[in-house]
């Protein structure tokens, strides 16, 4: 008879056994899914992550696009400047020239006004 309890204690704690591994087993695959679903979340981030560098590269590439034609654009209008600045003082040596091409031909024509008077009123005088 102790033999068969024995046998009943050992049979019972072996269904101990086989539920508690059962238990185990059901919170291992519930760990499982879990962790999965974690893989799957990480792999999305990750994804999202590698497109956004990839935006981000583009961006960089066209802020240096930009900022080069910004530099580029300064050095032309720097230029246009000089020259802007050389055509004004070329028109103000012309304007000074034409200035005093006409005094010296106004002068001219006083003379001759001057001298045309004078020869009239000698005329007049003769």
């Amino acid at each position: 008879m102790k033999r068969a309890e024995e046998d009943v204690k050992r049979a019972k704690e072996e269904k101990k056994g086989e539920e508690k591994k059962g238990k185990e087993i059901i919170q291992l695959k519930k760990a499982l899914t879990k962790k999965e679903k974690h893989i799957s979340e990480l792999r999305k981030q990750s994804t999202e992550l590698r497109n956004l560098t990839k935006v981000s590269s583009r961006n960089a590439v066209a802020v240096s696009r930009l900022q080069n034609d910004i530099t580029d654009m300064k050095r032309k209008k720097i230029a246009i400047q000089k020259e802007m600045q050389n055509e004004r003082k070329m028109h103000a040596k012309e304007v000074q020239a034409l200035k005093k091409q006409a005094a010296q031909q106004n002068r001219e024509l006083q003379k001759c006004k001057a001298t045309s008077q004078r020869k009239m009123a000698e005329a007049e005088n003769d």
